[in-house]
């Protein structure tokens, strides 16, 4: 590996250009002085993650593809996507993030939680409208 002096004690290892080619994908991972089993546990983190991404991506593929296969009319489907998707990014998303970033009560806070709740009124009543009333197409 083209790395540069390489400095090894006990508990940790540092690389003085701070790059290390070694990796599996070959990407250069800048690596600051960190303890060894901190390097471990970071890495398990990693792989937890990416098991759940993959769980999940598949899952939402599995679901979709059942979805699709079992349903006749793409109209409702499109009206439920809709009804969800757009009402989460339009209204529970703006609402549910200002109030995490603003954790002091203020007016703009107020209205953030209004419009959170609206968000969630309204997911439910698009939904009902889509599938029971036939609003998809």
């Amino acid at each position: 590996a083209l790395m540069g002096p390489t400095t090894t004690t006990a508990a940790t290892t540092t690389t003085e250009m701070g790059i290390d080619r070694s990796t599996e994908r070959g990407k250069m991972i800048y690596r600051q002085e960190l303890p060894i089993e901190q390097q471990e546990q970071e890495q398990r983190q990693t792989e937890t993650i990416f098991s759940l991404f993959n769980i999940v991506t598949c899952t939402f593929l599995t679901c979709s593809f059942v979805i699709a296969m079992s349903v006749s009319d793409l109209g409702v489907m499109l009206g439920i996507v809709g009804a969800t998707g757009s009402t989460i990014v339009s209204y529970i998303l703006p609402g549910a993030v200002y109030i995490k970033l603003h954790p002091y009560p203020h007016m703009l806070r107020s209205l953030a939680y209004l419009q959170l709740i609206l968000g969630i009124v309204i997911v439910p009543t698009a939904l009902y409208f889509v599938i029971f009333k036939g609003g998809g197409g």
